[in-house]
Parts: C-alpha cells; structure tokens; sequence
C-alpha cells in the first residue's frame, strides 16, 4: 500500500501518531505498516466472530435473515391491492404498488400469489 502511495506521489501525515511518509522515514513507514497489519488482523478476527455467532445462532435454530412475504405489512394494504387487482387486473404493477404504498417487488409478489 505505501509502495503504491509512493508510486503515485502521495504521502501521509498523520501528526497525533507521529506519521510522516512524506520523506523517507524509515521509522514512520515501519510504523505505519504495523498498523495496518494490526487493523488487517482486526478486520479478520470480526469477521471469525460474526460466522462464528451466525453458526452458533443457527446451531440454536434461529432464523437467519430478513423474514419472508409480507410480515410486518397491514393486512389492510393486502387487502386493498386484492381489491384493486379485482377491480382492474390490467393495472401495472406500479400503480399497484403506488396506491398501496408497498414495493414494486413486493406488489408482484402479491400479484403471483393471488394467480
């Protein structure tokens, strides 16, 4: 990475560190790329956290995700679109999804299942 800077004419600064990578400071790009390994390291141990609860999660029989069809919508609004889909099957489904205020995703969604 400080090759790359380097190559392209940049240089760092960051004075609460004492980082200066603008000259050839042997001790500062020593420190610099221990810090990124440091921050390397961190990113990776996160990330083993997170598959790790995500198994221990699935492990324990949760549902992983974002939950399926229209939970968390008011029946109302299902309702209505069922009514207006009767009322004119040639509506698009953007003027489903407008008067409904629900996505256009989840309008064809609803317009498959009432098929």
């Amino acid at each position: 990475m400080i090759m790359e800077l380097d190559r392209h004419g940049v240089g760092l600064i960051v004075s609460s560190e004492g980082i200066d990578t603008t000259n050839s400071n042997p001790g500062a790009r020593l420190q610099l790329n221990v810090l990124m390994a440091v921050a390397e390291f961190e990113r990776s141990l996160i990330s083993e956290r997170t598959r790790a609860g995500l198994k221990a999660a699935k492990a324990k029989g949760k549902t992983l995700g974002r939950p399926k069809g229209s939970k968390g919508l008011p029946d109302v609004r299902k309702n209505k679109f069922r009514a207006e889909l009767e009322a004119d099957p040639e509506s698009t489904l953007k003027q489903l999804a407008r008067s409904c205020s629900v996505s256009i995703g989840t309008a064809s969604n609803w317009r498959r299942e009432m098929a």
